[in-house]
Formats: C-alpha cells, sequence, structure tokens
C-alpha cells in the first residue's frame, strides 16, 4: 500500500496526508486497512477510494479533490510504502518562546572599539534570535545608548536603554543598583541572559577572590530576580595575575610593553621597551584595542552558569554573535499552544486525527512517544496530557499544566504535533 507522505520538520510539526491513517505506540503515522488503491490513483500517490472515517472528513484525499503536487504549499513529496508520514508542507504555529537578554556595557574610555562592534550588530544580532521564533526583550544599561533610535530593535517595543554609569570594575554593581530601572521590563516566564562587556576585572562587593565576587553577585540576583538566568562574559581571558589580552594585529614587542605598563597602572616603565615609547604611552595603550586586566570573575560567574565566554580582543565578533544566539535560542522555553494551520488544498481538518508527541532531549533518559488527549483542562490534573482550545471549533492544541512545566523549563527537547492518527485518549 502506498501512502502520500511529506518531507519531515524537525521540532514543530509533522503533518500526514494519507487516505485512513492510525497509531502506532511510536506515535508514527502508520496506513490501515481502511485504505484501499484505487486504479488510477494509487501510483501517483493521489489517495484511495475507501470509506471516510466517522465525523469531519479529515486531513486526506479520499473524499475531497486530489492533492495537487505541483501546489507550492504542498513543498517536496515522496511516496512512501511503509506507511509512515511526515511533512514540511505546513508548520503548526507555536506561541513565541520568551527570552530577555540584559547587556551590560563598560563605558571606560578604553573601550571605544568594542562599543562601536556592539552598535554595528545589536540589531542583527536580535533579529537572528527573533528569526529563530524567540520572542525577545532587550536591555542595554551602560553610559551609552547602542541601539540608533531608528533602528529595528528600536522601533520594536523590546528595547529599553538604563543609562548607569558604567565603568572599568562595576558591571555587576550596576546590574544589582539599576534592577528596579529595568525589571519591570523583564518577564516572569523568561529566561534571563547577562551580556557583561568589559576590558577590565570586577570588584564586587570588595570581596577577594573571583569566585568570592561570581558566587556573591549569582546570590544577589537570584535573590532579585525570579526567573532563571545565564551570564555571559565578553572580557580579557585568562588568570589573576595574568597579563591581558591585546588583539593579534598589535606587533607584538608594542603589545608586551603595553601589557606590562597597564598592570603597572602606568607607574612603571617596562624595561627594554624605550624603542617603542612613542607607542607605549598612557594615552596610547589603552586605544589598542586590547585589556586592562583579565575579567576573571565574569568568566567565573559565566561558568557557573553554561554561559559564553569570548576574548574581547577579537576583532571580528562574528563568532561571538553566533554562539551567544545559539545558547539564547537553546534557553528558549517549548511553547504550549500550537495554532492548528490551515488544510492542505484538497483537505479539511478533523479534530479526531490528531496526536502530540514530546521526545526530551538527548541527556533525558526517558522517553514520550505520544501524549493522551483529554476533552478540556479541567480533566488535566496531574496527568503530561493535551487538549484543544476550544471542543466544538478548535483553533490551538494546549499542553496540560505537567507537560507544559516540563517543556517549558528551557531544557530542550522538541514538541511534534500530528495530523492524520487517530487520536490517542488519555488511559
Amino acid at each position: 500500500m502506498k501512502t502520500l507522505t511529506f518531507l519531515p520538520i524537525v521540532g514543530s510539526l509533522l503533518l500526514c496526508a494519507a487516505c485512513g491513517t492510525e497509531a502506532t505506540a511510536s506515535g508514527s503515522c502508520r496506513g490501515s486497512s481502511r485504505c484501499s488503491a484505487t486504479p488510477g490513483t494509487g501510483g501517483t500517490g493521489t489517495g484511495g477510494g475507501g470509506a471516510a472515517p466517522v465525523g469531519d472528513p479529515a486531513f486526506d484525499n479520499s473524499n475531497a479533490a486530489p492533492l495537487d503536487l505541483t501546489n507550492a504549499d504542498a513543498q517536496t513529496t515522496t511516496i512512501s510504502d511503509d506507511g509512515s508520514c511526515s511533512s514540511t508542507g505546513k508548520s503548526a504555529e507555536a506561541g513565541l518562546a520568551a527570552v530577555d537578554i540584559v547587556w551590560v556595557v563598560d563605558g571606560s574610555g578604553s573601550m571605544l572599539d568594542e562599543a562601536e562592534r556592539l552598535q554595528n550588530n545589536m540589531d542583527s544580532f536580535t533579529a537572528s534570535i527573533a528569526s529563530a521564533g524567540v520572542d525577545t526583550r532587550v536591555v542595554l544599561v551602560g553610559q551609552n545608548d547602542l541601539v540608533p533610535a531608528g533602528s529595528a530593535l528600536a522601533q520594536s517595543g523590546n528595547y529599553l536603554f538604563v543609562e548607569a554609569d558604567v565603568d572599568s570594575n562595576n558591571a555587576f554593581s550596576k546590574l544589582i543598583e539599576h534592577f528596579p530601572d529595568y525589571s519591570g521590563f523583564l518577564r516572569p516566564d523568561a529566561h534571563v541572559h547577562f551580556i557583561v562587556v568589559s576590558d577590565d576585572e570586577s570588584n564586587y562587593m570588595g570581596l577577594g577572590s573571583p569566585q568570592q565576587r561570581a558566587g556573591a553577585f549569582e546570590t544577589d540576583m537570584g535573590g532579585l530576580l525570579s526567573a532563571a538566568f545565564t551570564i555571559h562574559a565578553i572580557a580579557s581571558p585568562g588568570n589573576v595575575g595574568d597579563l591581558p589580552c591585546i588583539p593579534d594585529t598589535v606587533q607584538p614587542e608594542v603589545a608586551s610593553c603595553c601589557q606590562q605598563f597597564v598592570l603597572s597602572l602606568f607607574l612603571v616603565y617596562p624595561a627594554g621597551c624605550e624603542a617603542y615609547m612613542s607607542m607605549v604611552t598612557p594615552l596610547t595603550c589603552p586605544f589598542l584595542g586590547g585589556a586592562f586586566a583579565p575579567g576573571v570573575t565574569y568568566y567565573t560567574a559565566a561558568d557557573a552558569t553554561g554561559g559564553v565566554t569570548a576574548s574581547i580582543c577579537t576583532q571580528d565578533w562574528t563568532d561571538i554573535f553566533s554562539s551567544l544566539k545559539d545558547t539564547v535560542v537553546a534557553s528558549a522555553p517549548l511553547p504550549c499552544n500550537y495554532e492548528i494551520p490551515p488544510a492542505p488544498d484538497g483537505m479539511v481538518f478533523d479534530r479526531t486525527l490528531v496526536n502530540v508527541k514530546y521526545t526530551p532531549p538527548e541527556t533525558d533518559p526517558d522517553s514520550v512517544a505520544a501524549l493522551g488527549n483529554v476533552e478540556d483542562a479541567s480533566q488535566c490534573g496531574d496527568s503530561e496530557a493535551w487538549h484543544y482550545d476550544d471542543g466544538d471549533n478548535p483553533s490551538e492544541v494546549l499542553l496540560c499544566p505537567a507537560i507544559c512545566d516540563r517543556v517549558g523549563s528551557g531544557a530542550g527537547g522538541s514538541v511534534e504535533v500530528l495530523f492524520g492518527c487517530a487520536t490517542i485518549p488519555l488511559e
């Protein structure tokens, strides 16, 4: 028996266009004996003449005009002998997952190059996250607004600038101090990402070690913020006492002399650097595009929360923004509502032929083949199940609270809404 199938879409929807199908234990669609090939149609994949299931006509073509395989909505199609079905033809429109990003940017004079890189990339960075299906709000805490007023981000209404005197050592302190200024802009259901950009080290709370400073900030922010959060660091790599980073574009001898001069706080001129006196000065060294000190505290906090760490001395920040984007998108909780898409041409929707499948992340040893269906929210209880928003005229598939909490934790995995298989009720 041949069944018309579509190619798979990852993580959002499997749409089965088949003439009678039934669900298997694995949640896939399999052709049933109700579907018999009709001469002249079976070989083309346009369906057979089997009896339609009881109720509304289904997402199938047994009682409707043949599906036009040249239609743009149909996308690429294949004919499968095993009866499995999947599709890129349609996608369930999921409610956008929420992520909030808070940038805190060192505004000291040595940060001019870095501020320019941020300004040139902020709009496209946010757009790339939004294009991945994540509802993003952005806060920038700093001395200068790096998002132009005419940019898409500024005009979206999803951006907030908080003016603050962020200098070489106080980025964490300013996030705490100005929390009341941006907390109302954050959403309780959103994972929050703090991105620190500084060419120096933190002196948070005057504590003695980077581990103490990072731990104290995590504790203090955790006491203010009810949502989960991740810290990212764009700063100088290294350990306590190491020389700060200098870009590869700077002459190595000049870089080494400037590093030593910066470490001495410009009090001791480095030995052997006399030949570079015109380039190694308190006025030129800070503007080489390098750093004043390794941001060990920021790196420690990022490592502890699973954030991205990147060298501020990197000249091309393409990879930095790419890593940040991937981490931000991965943290977004899966939505708990999925809009039912329009039926493909020549097909109509049948509420009795829908199933929902949740696949946990690879690190989760458990698996859920298919979630059971309940009539409405009142029947959810503690079960990992789903229901329609309106049983008589459904427009969305909604997850019950137990499974919603699980997929909304940001732990990963995927939710699939399958059409064309007999709905599996909650046992």
